[in-house]
């Protein structure tokens, strides 16, 4: 099942590369 989930986010992370992963990275960076 982690396994599935590990995919499905790898696919989801690659369209929204510029949106999502930009966001996840800036976000920890802005809270701390």
């Amino acid at each position: 099942m982690a396994d599935a989930v590990k995919e499905i986010a790898a696919v989801e992370t690659h369209p929204k590369m510029d949106g999502r992963s930009m966001f996840l990275m800036l976000a920890p960076r802005a809270e701390k």
